[in-house]
């Protein structure tokens, strides 16, 4: 199996080799690469190696609360760093476990299924209207 802690290769270049050894899309490889530099950047330039809970919270919060990204960005960014901790610096992060996913907006149900259902056997009944048509007045 190859050994993805190379001490020649920078924590890009792990990520990239993890990415190209798993067999991930290159733009799987691509998108990791550009949180995990986005992570870097929002913490001062820090090491990830000296970084941990505390840090990977603030920016996922931050994508939430400041740049208003969606449910999907905000996982897709949780993904990367877990990768990154989990699979690349090779380091047992139990916190990571308790990081939750963003959840998208719930959505409401516009109309009940069954009964829509049944009223659609009805004869001359169509979706939108109140009563079936034939029992409408012109």
């Amino acid at each position: 199996m190859t050994r993805i802690d190379d001490a020649k290769y920078t924590i890009i270049g792990r990520l990239r080799r993890l990415a190209r050894v798993r067999h991930l899309s290159p733009r799987t490889e691509e998108t990791y690469v550009v949180w995990v530099r986005r992570f870097v950047r929002f913490n001062d330039l820090r090491a990830p190696e000296t970084m941990g809970d505390v840090e990977v919270r603030n920016v996922l919060s931050s994508l939430a609360s400041e740049r208003h990204v969606s449910a999907s960005t905000q996982n897709q960014a949780r993904a990367a760093l877990v990768c990154l901790y989990r699979e690349v610096l090779q380091r047992d992060v139990p916190w990571l476990a308790n990081i939750d996913r963003a959840k998208g907006p719930q959505r409401i149900r516009s109309e009940p299924p069954r009964v829509y259902r049944r009223l659609q056997s009805v004869r001359g009944w169509s979706h939108g209207q109140a009563t079936p048509v034939s029992f409408r007045r012109t």
